[in-house]
């Protein structure tokens, strides 16, 4: 054979090595043989014989220079600088179960193994353990498991979650101490890993002797008082030796724990509570101590509740003066020691109940109670009033020792209870009604300025009302602590009139008093008592109702009353004061009802009616027992069945005027008369509607003979609709 056939024949050899070999690096050759050529040489460039040099050739790469060789190594494939068509793999998430073993005995560890590389291993993966000291392999570690086959090929870039674990041995001569379980992953197959430095994996285990498998006494403690710098002490022994104590603490109310190390002797370990470690309530926490072979121990939790301060004084929200309308509600958010309200309230009438210096009432089964025996309870609600404002110390007694696996509770009548906020803190009430769902607990209304007001938060101190729909044992979590202040309640339902959903609050004030009603509809409200209603409070000294009447719910007076969605309805409010004379208003938002539904206020009483509409209060002279009706028409035709005049305006007017009349379809024609003060008719007005409803007669301000009526007080009335009321205009 020649040499040019030698090189010819070399070439084509090498082309057909190629097309097999595609992205795959091939172990170095040896050639014997023939004629290589290499622009490229360790040593440097050209035509060189040697039986040392190795030459690195990638596809498509010439060779010039010509020599033979029988020493050459040859790597033919992809160059290290195109692309890396190797396997990689590694070892990760490994986790033992469990993590502390006595001598002899077996853990599971769970891992995943993974090919990051980008060629396939295809040969079988395995995987190998070692007991360690140290969190790396080292070479005098022990081997615990011969190599497990956890594959028998792994594509390339993919994971392997080994859910099942291995099972691993801990040898019955291993020492009791702290080790590491070292797994090391490989394969059995020829070709090289790229790299093999990320091969291993480690977690700490605990081992310990088969003879000390019991962990730490603690003897129990009980809750107690908690002070800033209270030290307590724990009785902590074991069969061996205690290796450490924990303290673990948190705040009553709180969340994440925190932990001490404690020190001691033999048999003793004291902690030194801290004011910082403890809330309004105080602290919990717990010991838990370790032996040298491993073995925990916990104690139960226990609580160190804080202690009223003697000299705090009620914040009462009154000047007082014992006048009528200088009550104020109240509750003492702590358990007292003296519970008696002539012991509470001995700087009054030096320990007497003195009704002519101070009143106490509490709500109770339908009524007030005013008992010179009674007691202040925590998680109830109080009246009192006092002639001349004094500060009233509390004396002693502590927070209420309750905590998050035991809340404090009590028992509610069915209807309504006058409560308190049982903490030092202020309670979120949403939370309350969530954690009580079988009480059908109502909204929370405490008393201000002279009002009931629904608020979303009980502050500490304050007294409430609620009504509850079934009574029944009601729980209060310390997990309802909120910082919120005390927010007024937010709706439920919007006040969209053409939406199916609405609700329109309404305000009457009657000299010092006020109070709140409304009407609504929901698809999901009933005609009779549901969720969406509020009830009338009970009444006190003083006091402002208006009300609608269910009488077959047993609570039958609804301040807020909530119907399902129709197009037509009418409520009647009854208003009823202890107050009888002075101006009443009602007021409301007119700018909510900008649609097409109709809403119309009527009088009763006065034969009077207006367009909530386009008037935003209603202002009339207090009489007992008044009805006021509120008509509602989705379509925006009212039909109230009777024909009404409304209040004209403007009032006063100067040169026109308009006179609004609910008109009944049996009165589509009307007359209207006009009178001065002597009772001269100076001018009658007649119209025909076409439809009943609203409807609006105008006045150009003349009389029948077309002269302009004298400036002064004018008296106006329909004449074709008996029993009706006449009314005041003033022409200026």
């Amino acid at each position: 054979m020649t040499i040019r056939d030698s090189i010819s024949l070399s070439k084509t050899w090498w082309a057909f090595v190629l097309l097999l070999l595609v992205c795959v690096r091939l172990s170095a050759q040896t050639s014997t043989s023939y004629n290589q050529k290499s622009s490229t040489y360790s040593s440097g460039s050209g035509s060189k014989q040697s039986t040392t040099y190795k030459l690195q050739g990638t596809l498509g790469q010439s060779f010039t220079g010509s020599t033979n060789s029988t020493g050459y190594n040859l790597q033919i494939g992809f160059g290290a600088n195109l692309i890396n068509q190797s396997f990689d793999l590694t070892l990760a998430n490994l986790t033992l179960n469990p993590s502390t073993v006595v001598r002899g005995g077996d853990i599971t560890a769970f891992l995943t193994v993974r090919n990051i590389g980008t060629a396939a291993v295809e040969s079988n993966v395995t995987v190998t353990g070692y007991l360690s000291l140290n969190p790396t392999y080292e070479n005098t570690d022990r081997q615990i498991l011969t190599a497990q086959n956890v594959a028998a090929s792994l594509a390339a870039s993919v994971d392997l979650p080994l859910t099942g674990g291995i099972k691993i041995t801990i040898p019955s001569d291993a020492a009791a101490g702290s080790y590491y379980i070292v797994l090391v992953v490989a394969t059995s197959g020829v070709k090289v890993e790229s790299n093999l430095n990320n091969n291993t994996i480690s977690s700490s285990l605990s081992v310990v002797t088969s003879d000390d498998t019991a962990p730490p006494t603690i003897t129990p403690l009980v809750s107690g008082v908690f002070s800033d710098g209270l030290n307590v002490s724990e009785t902590i022994t074991d069969n061996k030796a205690v290796s450490w104590v924990k303290f673990i603490h948190r705040p009553i109310v709180g969340t994440d724990y925190d932990s001490v190390t404690v020190t001691g002797n033999a048999t003793s370990y004291t902690v030194s509570l801290q004011d910082a470690w403890a809330d309004q309530l105080g602290i919990e926490g717990y010991f838990e101590a370790s032996d040298n072979a491993g073995n925990i121990a916990k104690s139960a939790k226990i609580y160190w509740y804080r202690q009223a301060d003697p000299k705090t004084t009620i914040p009462f929200a009154s000047s007082f003066g014992g006048t009528m309308d200088s009550y104020a509600m109240f509750s003492i958010p702590y358990d007292l020691e003296s519970k008696g309200i002539t012991s509470v309230f001995d700087e009054l009438s030096e320990g007497r109940y003195d009704k002519s210096v101070w009143r106490l009432f509490h709500y109770q089964s339908e009524s007030y109670k005013e008992n010179e025996t009674a007691t202040i309870q925590p998680g109830s609600g109080y009246w009192i009033n006092m002639k001349t404002k004094t500060d009233v110390a509390i004396g002693s007694g502590s927070v209420v020792k309750k905590n998050q696996n035991e809340a404090f509770s009590m028992t509610l009548d069915k209807g309504w209870n006058q409560i308190g906020n049982p903490y030092p803190f202020n309670i979120d009430w949403p939370t309350i009604k969530s954690a009580n769902p079988n009480a059908g607990l109502n909204s929370l209304w405490l008393f201000e300025s002279g009002q009931y007001v629904s608020k979303d938060v009980l502050a500490t101190w304050k007294g409430a009302f609620v009504f509850s729909d079934n009574g029944g044992n009601v729980v209060f979590p310390v997990t309802s602590r909120t910082t919120a202040g005390g927010r007024v309640a937010k709706s439920k339902i919007d006040a969209t009139l053409d939406q199916d959903q609405w609700l329109v609050p309404m305000t009457m004030k009657f000299n010092d008093l006020a109070q709140t009603s409304a009407v609504g509809m929901h698809p999901d409200a009933s005609t009779s008592k549901d969720k969406f209603d509020e009830m009338t409070v009970p009444r006190f000294i003083e006091y402002l109702e208006m009300s609608s009447t269910h009488k077959e719910f047993f609570s039958p007076y609804f301040s807020t009353d909530v119907v399902p969605t129709s197009n037509k309805y009418e409520w009647t409010f009854e208003l009823v004061s202890s107050q009888k004379e002075g101006i009443a208003s009602l007021s409301w938002d007119q700018f909510l009802f900008k649609n097409q539904s109709a809403i119309v206020l009527i009088d009763l009483q006065d034969q009077t009616w207006l367009d909530m509409k386009t008037s935003s209060s209603y202002n009339f002279p207090w009489k007992e027992g008044r009805q006021l009706k509120i008509i509602y028409s989705r379509d925006g035709v009212v039909d109230p069945g009777f024909t009404f005049l409304g209040q004209c305006y403007p009032n006063p007017f100067m040169s026109s005027v308009s006179i609004p009349i609910l008109v009944s379809p049996e009165n589509l024609n009307v007359h209207v008369n006009i009178y001065d003060l002597l009772g001269n008719k100076v001018k009658t007005i007649t119209n025909a509607f076409p439809d009943p409803g609203m409807q609006v007669v105008n006045w150009d301000g003349k009389d029948d003979s077309g002269n302009d009526v004298a400036a002064g007080l004018l008296i106006y009335r329909l004449m074709n609709v008996p029993m009706t009321s006449a009314k005041r205009m003033i022409k200026k």
